[in-house]
């Protein structure tokens, strides 16, 4: 008579549980954890800077005056910050609208996203990272840093000192590469959007 291969013990079943539990954390924290995907444009110019007519305060404080991005800005149409501006440091929140292209798709979809900031660093740079899950999990799920920058260029075309500025989105995590592969392009073309919104603004506003 042929010999009976005794059942899985509930032992054993824990055992495989634990084993296959054990393997998947470590293909999780060496394949997927750092995994980081930067969605950004190149630096772009506002325009020469001549007469003042155009600085580089000028357009750093155009960036840093949200409540004023629907008066301009039909990518991120809308912010509200939770304390006076004057005071906006590091970790203070606020809540955008923007409108983004659904992947794969020509229409527009309005977001609304709460974010904190990360850097402030004036006529230089404003980061913040959004919530878009709980901050404890961030960094073993999504972790963003969305970023605007301006720099004075001193030698520019022919010569001229130009301002520019480029936007850029950093996330990291398990679900960065489907925030690549989804919304990449979508989220460029809002960052172009964005600069030519703040190009008009300054050039017919604020000369």
């Amino acid at each position: 008579t042929e010999e009976m291969i005794p059942p899985i013990t509930g032992r054993e079943r824990r055992f495989n549980f634990f084993f296959c539990t054990v393997l998947l954390m470590l293909f999780y924290a060496r394949i997927l954890m750092p995994y980081e995907i930067n969605i950004h444009t190149d630096w772009s110019s506002v325009g020469p800077v001549e007469n003042n007519k155009i600085t580089l305060e000028k357009v750093y404080n155009t960036l840093y005056d949200f409540e004023h991005y629907k008066d301009w800005n039909t990518f991120t149409y809308d912010v509200q910050v939770n304390k006076e501006h004057d005071d906006l440091k590091k970790g203070d929140s606020a809540t955008l609208k923007v409108n983004l292209r659904i992947p794969f798709m020509k229409t527009k979809n309005s977001m609304v996203l709460d974010f904190v900031f990360l850097e402030i660093s004036k006529n230089t740079r404003i980061c913040w990272a959004y919530q878009m899950v709980p901050p404890f999990l961030q960094p073993y799920i999504l972790k963003t840093r969305r970023c605007m920058e301006v720099k004075k260029d001193n030698i520019g075309d022919n010569g001229r000192a130009q301002i520019l500025i480029r936007h850029y989105d950093i996330n990291s995590g398990p679900l960065a590469p489907i925030i690549g592969f989804l919304f990449r392009q979508p989220i460029v073309e809002g960052f172009d959007e964005m600069t030519r919104d703040l190009k008009k603004y300054i050039h017919e506003k604020l000369i």
